[in-house]
């Protein structure tokens, strides 16, 4: 059976597959986190390069799961041989949606106004509190201090990461329109009441093929893999054990 990359996209750092993917490893899959920004300026093309290049280094199927700002990169990776299949959840699924598009502009102010705005002490008080997060998951206190800072900390509170983070969404905005790949099996599982991306996912249901399952999450919002993590990671198992049996 392929084993299971969750790529990590910013503001968010490999946290916020934690809980996911120590529940596949309970289903018996093999998994790890990819994480991004961690070289390089940032930009999305220089991501999707280092991504290959891991994917290169290994001799067996790979699928790779994507959330927020990382669904692009794994758009654009779908292509290496040594990919299998993907999985998108909440986020730009076929373009920028209203969420990407507002970290494109705090990420595209000027860098002296971007430091102050962007730095912990003012952002990070802000994403722990439920007006920061009462449009992102059901129960805002599901995501708590430490949550929130496990998550979006170690990107906001590293400079370097930071400025890597405004090269990556100023990269998005120039990023060709990335067509879905048709010869390999992909999983749209989305949190269907996410408001920040509803559009998207109106999109997103106009698309049937063969290779294609849709499976949203019935009152999921945008951190849904973080609030319902166990439903995400038995989804997305139970999508890879039906096709991968039968090929």
């Amino acid at each position: 059976m392929p084993e299971i990359w969750f790529i990590s996209g910013p503001p968010f750092d490999t946290a916020i597959w934690q809980a996911v993917e120590a529940r596949v490893h309970d289903l018996g899959c093999c998994a790890r986190t990819w994480p991004c920004l961690t070289a390089g300026s940032g930009d999305i093309a220089e991501e999707v390069a280092r991504l290959s290049a891991d994917l290169d280094s290994v001799e067996h199927d790979i699928i790779l799961v994507g959330h927020g700002s990382a669904l692009p990169m794994v758009r654009a990776s779908s292509t290496h041989p040594r990919v299998a299949g993907i999985v998108l959840s909440n986020g730009p699924g076929l373009k920028l949606d209203r969420l990407n598009r507002l970290w494109t502009r705090l990420f595209s102010m000027p860098q002296p106004i971007r430091q102050g705005v962007l730095g912990p002490a003012l952002m990070m008080p802000i994403l722990q509190s439920s007006v920061g997060l009462r449009r992102t998951v059901v129960n805002p206190y599901v995501m708590d201090h430490d949550t929130v800072v496990a998550i979006c900390e170690p990107i906001f509170s590293n400079e370097a990461r930071r400025e890597r983070a405004a090269t990556y969404f100023r990269s998005l905005t120039d990023l060709p329109e990335i067509p879905l790949n048709a010869d390999i099996q992909t999983l749209f599982c989305w949190g269907d009441s996410d408001p920040v991306g509803a559009d998207t996912y109106d999109d997103l249901l106009q698309i049937n093929a063969p290779n294609i399952t849709h499976s949203p999450i019935p009152g999921g919002r945008f951190m849904h893999p973080v609030e319902r993590p166990w439903e995400f990671a038995d989804r997305v198992v139970d999508w890879l054990k039906n096709w991968s049996t039968t090929t």
